[in-house]
């Protein structure tokens, strides 16, 4: 039941107007001296838990017309508008420091489920589905949800309403979560010394690239239609081209495409000229972040019961070690927090919300590398999930 009785309360049209009344205090907030330092990522996650743990708006955790749109079409829109700033020497630059920290995060998300089990009674409590859920946590926290799921129909996880309901709700609570932490890593670990400088761009520096030339911009009503529409088009494209690729047996991530394409107009001169198409691109990620801060909803966790403690316990093991590992072996090799952060967070959240990390650390250099990171997790970790499910089953 939302909290105003209203004929509009809990209507998408509804929660379309709170979610982006959410996002004009998010950025009116961000700019003020009191909460300039938590920054406008942060401002919008918990904005976001707020708002739907009060049913100011309804929980992200379900089909939902404002939400789905805000995954199939906010999302992809935000990763080609970002994308339009990106010079391929960015991922020169970055992309092999930014491998080396995904792989961390891969092997600290497998040895996260093994510690997990031994800490959490999870064979107790769940009895011959451990291995299954193990399985479906490893492949979400590799790649992302479409690998849980895989893994879940695998195993017919589906089908036991109350263990995948727990599941699915635990990790979209402790992700909203996660994106929190690695959010205010690079400002809260930097103090301790151990990392390098960030590298080719000082955390927070912004644009990726600066042309040579001085930048006409365009007319603002054209400056504002031609990023938009460029990017719609490139979404139906690599959708389209995604399906063809599919059923000719050759599946390929739609998100993948979709890079490309904006990689291939982000390296036109003219395409600096879209100067709002960043301004655009700041809109889609705080309004994303909302969604995704709307995604933990404490009360679906309190019904699961006992259930929900463990599952809890369960996850929130994994993405501790996940991280010590992480960010301590990141320290060994040299790697700077931002990159660490952002690899991670292609690990947990996926390449759909990697993007929305680097733009809210201030390193735009890593908006790239951080979606091919997040698309090579969406790739294996189907694999290493069916791994896990069968060596600890």
């Amino acid at each position: 039941m939302a909290m105003f009785d209203s004929p509009l309360a809990g209507t998408p049209l509804a929660t379309g107007v709170v979610v982006m009344l959410a996002v004009v205090a998010v950025d009116w907030l961000g700019r003020t001296r009191r909460f300039r330092m938590v920054g406008a990522a942060m401002l919008a996650l918990i904005l976001g838990a707020v708002l739907a743990n009060l049913r100011v708006i309804p929980p992200a955790t379900g089909p939902h017309p404002v939400y789905d749109a805000a995954f199939t079409i906010v999302a992809p829109l935000m990763i080609f508008l970002l994308l339009l700033e990106a010079r391929l020497a960015s991922l020169r630059r970055a992309g092999g420091r930014m491998l080396l920290a995904f792989s961390l995060g891969g092997a600290g998300t497998v040895l996260g489920i093994i510690v997990a089990l031994w800490l959490v009674p999870v064979r107790e409590s769940l009895g011959q589905l451990h291995g299954p859920i193990a399985g479906m946590f490893t492949a979400t926290f590799i790649g992302g949800s479409a690998n849980l799921n895989a893994v879940a129909l695998h195993y017919d996880i589906t089908s036991q309403g109350g263990v995948y309901g727990g599941a699915v709700a635990v990790v979209n609570a402790l992700t909203a979560a996660w994106m929190a932490f690695v959010l205010a890593a690079p400002s809260l670990l930097s103090r301790l010394r151990w990392w390098p400088a960030p590298g080719p761009l000082t955390e927070g520096s912004g644009a990726t690239h600066a042309p040579s030339t001085q930048v006409v911009p365009l007319p603002d009503s054209l400056g504002l239609a031609a990023p938009l529409t460029l990017s719609l088009l490139a979404m139906l494209l690599s959708n389209a081209a995604a399906g063809l690729l599919a059923s000719s047996g050759l599946p390929v991530p739609s998100v993948l495409i979709l890079t490309t394409l904006a990689l291939v107009v982000a390296q036109f001169e003219w395409a600096a000229r879209m100067t709002l198409a960043r301004p655009l691109a700041l809109l889609a990620v705080n309004a994303f972040l909302i969604v995704v801060g709307a995604s933990a909803d404490l009360a679906v966790l309190m019904q699961k019961g006992t259930l929900a403690v463990v599952l809890f316990a369960y996850v929130a093991v994994l993405l501790a070690v996940h991280g010590v590992f992480v960010y301590g072996v990141g320290a060994l090799l040299r790697i700077d927090l931002g990159t660490l952060s952002c690899a991670s967070f292609a690990n947990i959240g996926g390449p759909a919300t990697a993007p929305a990390v680097a733009e809210g650390i201030g390193r735009d250099d890593l908006v790239l590398p951080s979606v091919l990171a997040g698309v090579l997790g969406a790739a294996i970790g189907t694999y290493v999930g069916f791994a896990v499910a069968v060596a600890v089953g």
